[in-house]
């Protein structure tokens, strides 16, 4: 399994579904001013800024796409255009909708950040990763953007680069939890297991429910060889979340170790279900097609390609 959390292969991630509820009344509202006037950009810009709440993406790229018939040029509507492109997983359409921001407006911090997480979710590290050093770079006060370009260098395996960064974010800040849990996870993929756990405690000892620390914990001893010990942990993580997809994933990486390959496909299929997009869940979803070949990797097989820096996929 990956010793990346969600939010780290795929920043950003889209917003979750609002209730309903609290939309209805404004969506009410706007489609019947849309419905009185339909020269209301306002209205259809408000339908889809709540239909993007709802994850009604399909909806609100309509919703958008006819404001900007009414507004060809207005910024935010080309913006939250572009997201809704991209929460609905039109990587191409996305792309060039930011492109096409960008040249009216070539500095716009928000066009290429957007542009830089169309890459990241299209599977394009590469395009991602110059953008975030020029954001890093333009603004060396905001640790966010050295945050992301830490997750990009470790998704591209540049794990020596990764670690100054991070480290550059702890000095500034001590407290910076998420530096810690990245430079934790450069630990284990570069095989220095004592360092992570010695990070994930620090950590488990700031809060001891903290579960991204926890599972980071379990990875380590599924590396080790100590499968009793991580699958406890993780059931456990499963039941006060039953919908974290990257615990739900762990726990299936542990029960095709364990051969119980029913219930990882299972667990999986939870996952897939939360998240379609989730890039290890399809790379799990390949290996347990292979497993009908007499290919198991052992947990000791784990622990010595972690300890070499080589995690397996």
């Amino acid at each position: 399994p990956s010793p990346l959390p969600a939010q780290d292969r795929n920043p950003a991630l889209p917003p979750a579904a609002a209730d309903q509820t609290e939309t209805s009344g404004l969506e009410k509202y706007y489609r019947e001013r849309a419905q009185r006037n339909p020269q209301d950009r306002v209205a259809f810009e408000g339908m889809a800024i709540l239909e993007v709440r709802c994850a009604d993406y399909a909806s609100a790229i309509a919703s958008y796409r006819r404001a900007l018939e009414l507004a060809p040029h207005d910024y935010d509507t080309q913006v939250g255009l572009a997201r809704a492109l991209a929460y609905n997983g039109q990587y191409d359409t996305a792309q060039a909708a930011y492109q096409a921001i960008l040249k009216e407006h070539p500095e716009d911090t928000g066009a290429f950040e957007g542009l830089a997480r169309v890459y990241m979710w299209s599977g394009h590290p590469t395009a991602a990763l110059p953008i975030f050093q020029s954001l890093a770079k333009r603004y060396p006060a905001s640790p966010e953007y050295s945050l992301e370009l830490a997750r990009v260098e470790m998704r591209l395996a540049r794990y020596p680069e990764a670690r100054p960064t991070l480290a550059a974010l702890l000095t500034a800040d001590p407290r910076n939890r998420e530096a810690q849990l990245q430079l934790a996870s450069v630990d284990l993929l570069e095989g220095h297991q004592a360092d992570a756990l010695r990070r994930f405690s620090h950590l488990l000892a700031k809060d001891p429910t903290d579960a991204e620390a926890l599972r980071g914990n379990a990875r380590l001893a599924y590396y080790r060889g100590d499968l009793k010990y991580a699958h406890d942990l993780v059931s456990k993580l499963v039941q006060d979340d039953p919908h974290d997809v990257p615990t739900l994933l762990l726990l299936a990486h542990l029960e095709r170790a364990l051969h119980n390959r029913r219930k990882a496909g299972a667990l999986l299929a939870r996952a897939e279900f939360l998240d379609g997009r989730n890039e290890e869940a399809r790379e799990l979803r390949a290996s347990l097609r292979n497993d009908s070949r007499p290919t198991w990797h052992t947990a000791a097989s784990w622990a010595r390609e972690m300890g070499s820096g080589s995690p397996a996929s």
